[in-house]
């Protein structure tokens, strides 16, 4: 049994990696916007998940929840897969457009993790982060420029963080996945 940190947990494939990793038995900490409308949903009611809502359209981006969160279920594994559609084209966005796909995709989840690892630094505890990106990391999408750039960032930061939790937590691991042409129930 593993303490799971699910961040975009609240819908989506995040939503359904969380369900998936209870029926594993494990515990799940499910952060994101509106964490705690899941609390009357089966499986979601379960003493084996810990609930702390998170916007991460704007700053601050932590909060009180995050901290008691890592002091009562410290993750083995973070799973990263928070996001939002770009929903027109660049030249049709508004700077507020831009700095919440920028915010929700990067800046918000970049802020928790350096201090989710700096934590499991101080623990000497072994992390496996889960990068969950896009495709759209490496094709060309049309109107979908900054959806585009955000997870080529992603994409870049999981390889390149891969070799900095070898050298400084060693013991831990990250798997980058590239989901695409996803037409899911959820």
């Amino acid at each position: 049994m593993a303490n799971v940190w699910m961040l975009g947990g609240t819908s989506g494939l995040g939503k359904e990696m969380a369900r998936n990793a209870l029926e594993c038995g494990d515990k799940v900490a499910i952060l994101g916007r509106s964490a705690g409308e899941l609390s009357t949903q089966p499986p979601f009611d379960s003493d084996d998940v810990w609930r702390v809502n998170l916007d991460l359209r704007q700053s601050p981006f932590l909060t009180q929840g995050i901290r008691r969160a890592m002091d009562v279920l410290p993750p083995d594994t973070f799973v990263w897969a928070s996001g939002i559609a770009q929903n027109a084209g660049y030249l049709d966005l508004s700077f507020s457009d831009v700095d919440e796909i920028l915010n929700v995709h990067l800046r918000g989840p970049l802020h928790l993790l350096s201090r989710v690892l700096n934590h499991a630094k101080s623990m000497g505890r072994a992390i496996q982060l889960v990068v969950v990106s896009s495709t759209s990391a490496y094709r060309a999408r049309d109107d979908e420029e900054v959806y585009c750039l955000v997870n080529a960032g992603k994409s870049a930061f999981a390889r390149q963080v891969s070799r900095t939790l070898a050298r400084d937590l060693p013991g831990s691991c990250v798997l980058l996945a590239n989901v695409g042409g996803m037409n899911t129930p959820f």
